[in-house]
Formats: C-alpha cells, sequence, structure tokens
C-alpha cells in the first residue's frame, strides 16, 4: 500500500534532498527507496510501498557536517507510523512480524 509523508520548505543550500526507504528487521539495511516528489527547497511529498509492520526511514542529508538525523518509525495497520529509534523500531517489527506468523499458523 503507497504511503505518503508531506515535507517542508527547506534551505537547499544547507540540506539534500528529503528521502525515504522501507529496511529491513533482520539488520537495518535498506530494502527499498522510495521517492520524493517536489522542487529542491520546497515542499514536496515522500512516497514508498509499505505494509503495517514495516520500518520507515525518512530524512534529510546536512551538508553542514552534522550529516541529518534520519527519522524511523513502523507502519500500524491504521496507516498511521509510530515514531521511535532505530533499534527500537527492529525490535518491535520483529514482534509484530512474529505474531503474524504465529495468527497464520
Amino acid at each position: 500500500m503507497k504511503q505518503s509523508i508531506k515535507t517542508h520548505a527547506y534551505n537547499e543550500k544547507r540540506y539534500g534532498r528529503p528521502y525515504i526507504a522501507r529496511i529491513a528487521n533482520t539488520d537495518g539495511k535498506v530494502i527499498e527507496w522510495g521517492i520524493w516528489l517536489g522542487t529542491p527547497g520546497e515542499e514536496g511529498l515522500l512516497e514508498i510501498d509499505a505494509n503495517a509492520g514495516d520500518i520507515i526511514m525518512h530524512g534529510q542529508k546536512d551538508f553542514r557536517g552534522n550529516k541529518g538525523f534520519p527519522e524511523y518509525a513502523i507502519l500500524l495497520p491504521d496507516g498511521s507510523f509510530d515514531y521511535m529509534t532505530k533499534a527500537q523500531a527492529i525490535k518491535a517489527s520483529r514482534a509484530a512480524q512474529t505474531s503474524t506468523e504465529t495468527a497464520t499458523v
């Protein structure tokens, strides 16, 4: 199911384009990159295909040496996001996957 997140206007000389990805709950690596729809420096929209229990990472690179701070969230069944640290998101996604597998057996 396609998920969307609005992005705010930003200083394109300081920040890179916004990004979004779905990450694995096994090792935290990117499984799939989403897309950003917009014009550099202006508001836009991040989009990615994801299902309940998937971990979503989104953010922007900061060119002033701060490297940026990605945000991590679990996609909930109602389509909302529950934000947490990367480690918490991986743990919650694993728990959701385990409960789904148990329910289907």
